[in-house]
């Protein structure tokens, strides 16, 4: 028979050793956590849009650098509209007083940057720079002028016009006959803005990501174009749909063991594609607990090349980011990983 004393200390063995468990975060929920690693996730995520209020220029931009190095060391600033409609999308969700008045004056930037007929180009307009009118910068500008209902010149026509003989579209709006190029992220991006299936451009890239086919020219890597591709099925465009699993498979097989996908700019990509794509697991946890890590004292996260210049006859390749495009990234990935757990603790 066992003592009424035997059971209370078990009891307390028993109790103990859950307490040290819990505390020593040997066993993790993968989309759920304490009240204290929420607080965490929430002060990481202000700390992260006081960077960006400070540092959005006095013209609503966001600044673009230039670097010939891959880790970005020794850059430049270039005006450009591009950068500033990421930055804008990423936060938009995010609960925080100071973020109405950055997309207020960052939209206000983008129209001042319009060009007849709702196009932009990739030069801000202060650079003197003429450079042809690209559908990445129209359709990613245009998109988040939408969502904040800012009115701008009519410009759907002139993207559906802008396909090759294949119906798919083309990167450049140009009138001097030069050559043109089909990128997947710029397609992506073009189906992002339209909110409409298009079954040739889904059809293309969904072949491109499941048999691993090169399309990405203006991006390091492939990891851009599943954020472009997962943020469409999450704003429910349905010819994506394929490529869900493939993108889930693809992004966990380059998480690496500190739990990072890459640089900062990788592992924010990479979960919020997995979140976009509904996938909840451990490895998503711990790639924010790296992202939460890696936050300079600032708020900030390091730059890291997200777009290039690939071209070699036009000189070295030119390495383009800034930590604004990063912090915000990565404030979108902390947000969605929220907003997830929520979901789950209601459900």
């Amino acid at each position: 028979m066992v003592r009424k004393s035997e059971v209370n200390i078990f009891q307390c063995i028993t109790l103990t050793l859950v307490f040290f468990i819990l505390s020593c975060g040997c066993v993790t929920n993968p989309i759920s956590g304490s009240h204290q690693r929420i607080e965490r996730i929430n002060e990481s995520i202000d700390k992260g849009i006081d960077f960006l209020a400070a540092n959005q220029m006095d013209n609503g931009e966001f600044k673009t650098f230039a670097s010939r190095d891959q880790d970005m060391r020794n850059s430049y600033f270039e005006s450009s509209p591009f950068i500033t409609p990421f930055v804008l999308y990423s936060i938009r969700e995010v609960n925080n007083e100071k973020v109405p008045g950055i997309i207020e004056k960052g939209t206000n930037f983008l129209l001042s940057e319009q060009q007849p007929g709702g196009v932009w180009q990739f030069w801000g307009s202060s650079t003197g720079y003429t450079i042809p009118p690209d559908l990445d910068d129209i359709a990613m500008i245009s998109a988040v002028l939408e969502m904040n209902n800012k009115s701008f010149d009519p410009n759907k026509e002139l993207i559906l016009s802008n396909k090759n003989d294949e119906g798919l579209f083309l990167t450049w709006i140009r009138s001097d006959g030069k050559a043109n190029d089909v990128e997947c992220v710029v397609n992506a991006n073009v189906i992002f803005y339209l909110k409409e299936d298009d079954p040739v451009v889904c059809s293309y890239i969904n072949d491109a990501i499941k048999f691993n086919k090169p399309c990405v020219i203006w991006y390091p890597n492939k990891m851009v174009l599943y954020y472009a591709v997962s943020r469409n099925l999450k704003h429910n465009l349905s010819c994506f749909e394929e490529s869900r699993e493939p993108m889930v498979k693809s992004v966990l097989a380059q998480q690496r063991g500190d739990g990072s996908f890459g640089t900062d700019l990788d592992t924010a990509f990479a979960i919020n594609t997995l979140l976009n794509c509904g996938y909840t697991g451990i490895e998503v946890s711990r790639g924010i607990d790296n992202l939460l890590k890696k936050q300079n004292p600032g708020g900030s996260w390091t730059k890291s090349p997200f777009f290039i210049n690939p071209f070699p006859d036009r000189g070295p390749t030119i390495n383009y980011g800034s930590e604004e495009l990063n912090t915000a990234l990565a404030v979108e990935a902390l947000n969605n990983y929220l907003a997830h757990q929520k979901a789950q603790d209601t459900s």
